[in-house]
């Protein structure tokens, strides 16, 4: 049987044991192979270990009637329809939203996105991800595409957390943040909707929230416009696009008026459009005509505020004293 948690038991085969329950139901239960998860253990504490192999993309099934005459399927021709491209993650340098999947390597994709595993049967192709492909591996994905069938070919790759407008939680990390004129500049990630408790999905400010539904559901101008992130990240590969916060002020002469203000989203600091904390940094040393302005998100509680030059580095200094501050920035 099954603790009232359903998870965490081991899943034997001809005596062995070959995978962890992650959940169980009525109809089924979800897996983690042993060979994935003794990896893991293995190579987590090595500077070497980046992630778990990983897809690049959604996917749907494929609709049916004259939907699928106008993409050019064969009724014959079984695999998933790629709804979005991801970030990062296998795939996500060669396919197209669109594109219809047919095959990944040699496994043949059903409808439901299934292939015919050697071990465990019909089972959802993310498996293979899991414990038939290591990153680096070459590995081609046969797809129809404008009605023509194509092989296209890519590496295998790691889960892209960076790649994220909101990354996921960091373990072993210090929290990154930029303190100007008591304004807390942070950007925006799970660690931080974590504070508002265990049912932050609910409880975080919506406009926080709404980051997250596929990165993508709040447009910010210049945030999420694809070509300038893609010059950007040419520039610098580590420099990633990331919602910027004003998570709070931290009162002293300078700021008085702009106290109250929390969880801002920041657009612009002296008119440079902010990508990341790094961009913050950048921006205040280019102030314009002796004031240094912040532009937020409209819904934030002011839509600007202004520092004057003159008076930044005095009250930073006595800010950092005051509150025994032991660094102002950390990247």
């Amino acid at each position: 049987g099954l603790s009232k948690s359903r998870h965490g038991y081991p899943v034997l085969q001809d005596n062995k044991t070959v995978g962890m329950i992650l959940d169980s139901g009525r109809s089924g239960a979800k897996a983690m192979p042993a060979g994935m998860l003794l990896e893991f253990l293995q190579r987590s504490g090595s500077d070497k270990f980046q992630s778990l192999t990983h897809r690049g993309f959604r996917w749907r099934r494929p609709p049916q009637g004259s939907i699928t005459d106008y993409f050019g399927i064969p009724e014959d021709k079984s695999g998933i329809l790629i709804s979005q491209v991801l970030p990062h993650g296998t795939g996500s340098d060669v396919l197209k939203a669109g594109d219809y999947l047919t095959r990944i390597g040699k496994w043949r994709l059903t409808h439901d996105g299934k292939i015919n595993h050697p071990n465990w049967g019909l089972a959802l192709y993310d498996l293979l991800f899991l414990d038939q492909y290591k990153a680096g591996d070459s590995v081609e994905l046969s797809v129809i595409r404008k009605r023509k069938p194509v092989i296209l070919h890519t590496k295998v790759t790691t889960y892209g957390n960076d790649g994220h407008l909101v990354p996921l939680k960091r373990v072993g990390y210090s929290p990154r943040y930029i303190i100007q004129g008591g304004f807390l500049f942070q950007e925006l990630t799970i660690d931080y909707l974590s504070i508002w408790g265990k049912n932050w999905r609910t409880r975080a400010p919506l406009r926080l929230r709404l980051f997250l539904e596929q990165n993508k559901t709040v447009m910010i101008p210049g945030k999420n416009n694809s070509e300038k992130k893609s010059v950007l990240n040419k520039k610098n590969p580590k420099h990633q696009s990331r919602v910027v916060l004003v998570t709070q002020v931290i009162p002293d002469a300078i700021n008085i008026g702009y106290q109250n203000l929390s969880n801002a989203v920041v657009l612009k600091i002296n008119d440079q459009t902010i990508h990341s904390l790094i961009d913050v940094s950048e921006a205040f040393l280019k102030p314009k005509n002796e004031f240094h302005r912040i532009d937020f998100l409209p819904g934030s509680e002011r839509m600007s505020v202004v520092l004057p030059e003159e008076k930044l580095e005095e009250s930073n200094q006595r800010i950092k004293n005051n509150y025994r501050i032991p660094k102002m920035f950390s990247l």
